[in-house]
C-alpha cells in the first residue's frame, strides 16, 4: 500500500500548492502530530507494570525540572484587621481570625506558618492617628517570644530570620497555646467578674423587649451560673406588664433561656397589639347620637 505524501514533501516540490507560510505552519503541525501517535504507540505498547508517566520522566531538551504538582497558597493578611495589644479588641480580634483560619488550615504547611500569619496582624491600625513609630505592645510581646525561642537554641541574631528558627517554646508550639498565651497577657482577668455585676443591674426599663434581650444575652454567656440562675436574673428585669401578660403554665414550666425570651417576646407583641386597639370609652363615645 503506498503512502499518501506528507505536508513536508511540498517543501521539497518546485511548485508550491500554498503559500510558504501556510505550508511551514502545516508541516510543523504535522511534526507535532507525529510525534503525538509515536508517544501514544509507545505507550500502548510499554510492558505490564510500567507508570504511564515513567515516558515523560526524561524530556527531549534540556536538564528534568522537579515541579509540584500541589502547592500551598497562604493567605495574605488581613487588610483592616489590628490587634494592638488593647484588651478591649481581643474579643473581636479573635472571632476574626478563628473564622479566617479555619476553613483555610490546609493554605498553610504548619502551625508555625499558622502563628506567624496570626502575629502579621499584630500593631496599630492606620486610623488609630498614631504619631510615634514605637511597636505595640502586641508586637513587642510577639518578638520577645521569638527572641527566646532563639536564644535556647543559641542562634539568636538580632537581624537575623528568627520566624525561621524551629519554634520549640511551648508558647510557639501550636496555634491553641500561642491564641492562649495570648488571651493570659492582653485578656481582662476581670472581664467575668464585670459582667456578673452588669447582669445584676441590668434591666429593660423603657427598652424594647428585643434591646434587652440582645443586652442581657450578650453578658449572660460569660457568667458560669446554671440555667435557672440565668432564667431568674433575666425575668427579674423583665417589665412587670410583660411578666402579667405572659403568666400561664408554659412561662412557668420554661427551663431554658432561650424559651423564656421567646415567650416574653412574644407577650411584648401581644401588648403592643393590644395597645393600638381603641378603649371601651372611646367606643362608647363614637356611637353616642
Amino acid at each position: 500500500m503506498q503512502r499518501a505524501a506528507t505536508p513536508a514533501i511540498l517543501l521539497t516540490s518546485n511548485r508550491l500548492p500554498y503559500p510558504p507560510l501556510v505550508t511551514i505552519v502545516w508541516t510543523n503541525l504535522h511534526r507535532k502530530s507525529q510525534e503525538s501517535v509515536a508517544i501514544f504507540l509507545g505507550l500502548c505498547n510499554a510492558p505490564s507494570g510500567t507508570e504511564p508517566h515513567d515516558h515523560f520522566a526524561q524530556p527531549s531538551f534540556g536538564n528534568p525540572q522537579a515541579f509540584p504538582f500541589q502547592t500551598r497558597m497562604e493567605p495574605p493578611r488581613l487588610p483592616d484587621v489590628w490587634f494592638s495589644g488593647d484588651s478591649g479588641q481581643l474579643l473581636s480580634f479573635l472571632r476574626t481570625i478563628r473564622d479566617h483560619l479555619c476553613p483555610r488550615v490546609s493554605f498553610f504547611e504548619s502551625d508555625t506558618r499558622r502563628i506567624i500569619w496570626i502575629s502579621r496582624h499584630f500593631g496599630y491600625g492606620p486610623s488609630s492617628q498614631r504619631r510615634s513609630t514605637a511597636p505595640s505592645p502586641a508586637e513587642n510581646w510577639y518578638t520577645s517570644l521569638i527572641t527566646d525561642n532563639a536564644r535556647r537554641q543559641g542562634s539568636f541574631n538580632p537581624y537575623g530570620d528568627l520566624d525561621g528558627i524551629p519554634f520549640i517554646i511551648p508558647a510557639l508550639l501550636s496555634v491553641e497555646s500561642f491564641l492562649e498565651t495570648l488571651i493570659s497577657i492582653f485578656g481582662n482577668c476581670f472581664m467575668k467578674e464585670n459582667a456578673k455585676r452588669a447582669l445584676s443591674v441590668c434591666k429593660q426599663g423603657h427598652s424594647t423587649i428585643g434591646e434587652y434581650n440582645s443586652r442581657f444575652s450578650s453578658l449572660v454567656y460569660l457568667v458560669e451560673d446554671v440555667q435557672e440562675d440565668h432564667i431568674e436574673r433575666y425575668v427579674s428585669g423583665l417589665n412587670p406588664r410583660i411578666i402579667s401578660q405572659a403568666m400561664s403554665k408554659e412561662w412557668r414550666n420554661a427551663n431554658t433561656l432561650d424559651a423564656q425570651m421567646d415567650m416574653a417576646t412574644e407577650a411584648a407583641a401581644q401588648l403592643d397589639l393590644l395597645s393600638l386597639a381603641p378603649s371601651n370609652s372611646s367606643q362608647h363615645l363614637r356611637q353616642r347620637p
